[in-house]
């Protein structure tokens, strides 16, 4: 999610995420640990999918700008 965020308003592919999760140290399988997070975020409403196109619901970037530390 923070990935998408980051990225919002532009828009991954889930291919193009797995590349940018690839390049994070301690990650032995970014494609499946990946695909798992994709489908918990999509499931929880967190996250839409358009076509091949990934991105953040406006709740999801809402929630990650507030300062709630």
């Amino acid at each position: 999610m923070r990935v998408l965020i980051e990225e919002h308003p532009a828009r991954l592919t889930f291919e193009e995420l797995v590349l940018i999760v690839r390049g994070e140290p301690g990650r032995d399988d970014p494609g499946h640990t990946t695909r798992s997070a994709v489908d918990a975020l999509l499931g929880a409403g967190l996250l839409h999918r358009e076509g091949r196109f990934l991105s953040p619901t406006r709740a999801a970037v809402y929630l990650a700008g507030l300062d709630i530390s």
